[in-house]
């Protein structure tokens, strides 16, 4: 087993990893976080749920819409500004030429028959097509300039000029093609996409997709690869135009639709980082072992900001089937355990973006924008997270222990 997964299946992930589109995508999306994060605040101060603050902001709260509503229904803009910026890092053309043509071939898939603009894509409904352009656009650019198909200026000419120049021909080749398809052909480019994602965003947002999705991102965490983000380029696009469905429900007072949105896994299930590592940080910090004791000081506090590389390499999770189990079991139980609680509205859903780093409790308390039921469930799940690592902890802690013992013996006789 230990050659396989060495020989065959780690250099296969590796590789997998390294995919240049992959990293493209996920690189670009980064670029979103923060403008989530600035509309969620103002969507907090317009909407935080005691009635004495609802009844003070009401008549200032279309001044607190303003900048959410320009955030979060421009997601799918930014987005293709930031995958066309990192599309073409990744395959080494010129960045700026493929970000704008990028931005281009993306406004034109969007336009309507009267010749106007369909400012609805430029939200997080229109992601799909920013990704999809933007990898179109790279690869076309990428294949004009290998062939040599370009304006090539001669040396005296200034950069600028130069490179405006180079893209002219690939330019036209990509912006002619959109416009065939979208004005020509009269192709709703959008819609196709929405409906070839569809199984994609329906699969994920499922009980049935979410387990799947746990159990492949908690593997790859056991053999040493960043499963999170492994997966980020292709989950996150879904995960962010669900979480923008609830944040518009909730700037308009209506119920939040979906339950997966982008914090819930971090907040929800990653508490302490991938794994739900947080109890076990605390668990080592009262060990007897003094390596384990060591470990969990170092750990803790990064752990209450969600980063459990600490754990995951030091006692270690990576390739070690013990605590396998309950790395993935705690997976599983607080994931599937939530999704079930916010399905029946047990709990409220993640309406509001939080940074990954916030504290789980603290977070579940603000995604949810101010949901006492999930701030309670949050902390349950800390005490379930310490049940099911504690009987492999203490077989793990017995066999430390005794190497300790061993060790000290050895250092004696010497």
């Amino acid at each position: 087993m230990q050659k396989f997964l060495n020989d065959k299946l780690m250099p296969a992930l590796y590789k997998f990893a390294q995919y240049k589109v992959l990293i493209g995508i996920r690189d670009g999306l980064t670029i979103i976080i923060p403008f989530t994060i600035i509309g969620s605040i103002f969507l907090i101060l317009g909407n935080f749920p005691v009635q004495a603050w609802l009844d003070f902001v009401a008549p200032y709260s279309r001044f607190f819409d303003s900048v959410a509503n320009v955030t979060f229904n421009s997601l799918g803009l930014i987005a293709a500004i930031g995958i066309g910026y990192n599309m073409a890092i990744q395959y080494h053309v010129e960045p700026i030429s493929n970000t704008a043509l990028t931005v281009i071939s993306f406004l034109l898939a969007g336009e309507l028959e009267d010749g106007t603009i369909n400012i609805d894509n430029f939200s997080a409904a229109g992601m799909f097509t920013a990704i999809l352009m933007a990898i179109f656009v790279t690869f076309t650019f990428k294949f004009f300039i290998d062939k040599k198909i370009v304006i090539k200026l001669p040396d005296g000419v200034p950069p600028a000029v130069a490179n405006s120049f180079v893209s002219l021909i690939p330019g036209a080749a990509i912006i002619g093609t959109v416009w065939l398809i979208r004005i020509v052909f009269n192709v709703d480019i959008n819609n196709c996409i929405s409906l070839l994602f569809s199984p994609l965003v329906t699969g994920y947002a499922s009980l049935p997709g979410f387990i799947i999705f746990i159990i492949v991102y908690s593997l790859l965490w056991m053999v040493g690869i960043h499963g999170d983000l492994m997966l980020e380029g292709i989950c996150t696009p879904i995960s962010l135009a669900l979480f923008a469905e609830n944040a518009a429900a909730l700037s308009a007072g209506q119920p939040i639709p979906n339950v997966m949105s982008d914090p819930l896994v971090p907040i929800f299930v990653n508490i302490g980082g991938t794994g739900g590592t947080l109890a076990l940080a605390f668990m080592m910090m009262r060990s007897k072992s003094k390596r384990y004791k060591e470990l969990g000081k170092l750990s803790i506090l990064p752990g209450l900001f969600n980063i459990n590389e600490p754990v995951i390499f030091g006692f270690p999770i990576v390739m070690n089937p013990v605590m396998a189990i309950p790395f993935l079991l705690n997976g599983l139980v607080l994931g599937v355990g939530t999704y079930l609680l916010m399905q029946f509205n047990i709990i409220g859903r993640a309406c509001i973006e939080v940074p990954w780093t916030t504290p789980s409790v603290l977070g579940a308390f603000l995604c949810t924008n101010a949901n006492i039921p999930a701030t309670v469930w949050a902390i349950c799940e800390l005490v379930i997270s310490y049940f099911i690592y504690l009987p492999f902890f203490k077989q793990q802690e017995k066999v430390e222990l005794e190497s300790e013992r061993n060790g000290a013996e050895a250092v004696s006789e010497n």
